[in-house]
């Protein structure tokens, strides 16, 4: 197994990388010894790629092939997917994408006439990546926004949607008094069942513009140690305004969750300080926020923690 990765996501693959020796030390069905490939990103002008793969006869031909991508910018899918495409074509044995994010995830369906569900338009192109020489490609995401979205793929690319809740929960299983929160109808349908043996506490989300309305339709936050669960955060409202319509009922403490944090503009700072959350939990899924909020240079804080999606992904890979 070879693992290649873009930029932004090369720590996600060294733990990634690490996880899969340690596995193998363990003579847990990989063999042999997984390797790390190196592509060469360098550019033209107006940053047209001019990019290579080290050593495709050794790295690439005949391999099991993981590439791991993360596409913050449209700019970005282009990019990648020109060294996705190339694998195949250098006799890859089998492709894995990983892509924790599917970036286009919430434009999944249009409100009125004329909308574009850009959601749909990024899974074709990412179905046109060529079947490798055992086959499709596969496509391992993590919560996505909207399950459908499985299904808008063609047969040349086969989605593995993956959860990060179960990493979630064994991170909370010694806490007492924790209830679920979700801020919306959404995202309960997305989790609710996942959480079932916790008391849950549904919202209620109105939108009006950029701004967010958010109240208690269902269940009791007196007394509790609230957890508020989604996702993916764009710009932190949602969660700031559900944190705010909880706090008025007195729980014990309120914590977040989002699997994704995208966080545009450093919205995570909204988290900060609104001065409610006690915890704030994340992925690795969006390595310019965990970057950012674990730059002691930048931020001091213990509110956020990253629990990394590698142990996950590794597993998967060596099943």
């Amino acid at each position: 197994m070879i693992i290649f990765s873009c930029k932004t996501m090369k720590q996600l693959a060294d733990k990634i990388y690490a996880e899969l020796c340690a596995l193998s030390a363990r003579r847990l069905n990989i063999e042999p010894r997984p390797r790390l490939g190196k592509i060469n990103w360098d550019e033209f002008e107006k940053s047209w790629p001019n990019y290579s793969i080290e050593n495709p006869e050794g790295t690439v031909r005949g391999k099991d092939v993981v590439f791991i991508m993360h596409m913050p910018a449209p700019e970005d899918v282009f990019k990648q997917l020109a060294v996705a495409c190339a694998f195949p074509r250098y006799l890859a044995k089998s492709l894995k994408i990983v892509l924790p994010l599917f970036p286009t995830g919430t434009m999944e369906r249009i409100q009125k006439s004329g909308g574009i569900a850009t959601a749909k338009t990024l899974a074709r192109e990412l179905s046109q990546v060529p079947l490798t020489c055992t086959g499709p490609v596969e496509l391992m995401m993590f919560d996505l926004h909207a399950s459908v979205e499985r299904f808008y793929f063609s047969d040349n690319i086969l989605p593995d949607p993956q959860s990060a809740l179960p990493i979630l929960k064994e991170r909370i299983r010694s806490m007492d008094g924790v209830a679920i929160t979700f801020p919306d109808e959404g995202s309960y349908k997305r989790f609710g069942q996942e959480f079932e043996e916790y008391p849950m506490i549904l919202c209620y989300k109105k939108r009006r513009g950029a701004d967010r309305k958010v109240t208690i339709v269902e269940g009791d936050p007196a007394g509790k140690n609230v957890l508020i669960v989604d996702d993916l955060s764009l710009t932190a409202g949602t969660m700031v305004e559900c944190a705010k319509a909880v706090r008025i009922f007195g729980p014990l403490s309120i914590s977040g969750y989002v699997t994704h944090p995208v966080f545009h503009d450093d919205s995570w700072q909204k988290i900060i300080n609104c001065g409610i959350f006690t915890k704030f939990w994340v992925t690795d899924s969006c390595p310019f926020t965990t970057n950012t909020v674990f730059d002691p240079f930048r931020i001091n804080s213990s509110l956020f923690e990253v629990l990394s999606l590698a142990p996950t992904i590794a597993k998967i890979l060596a099943s």
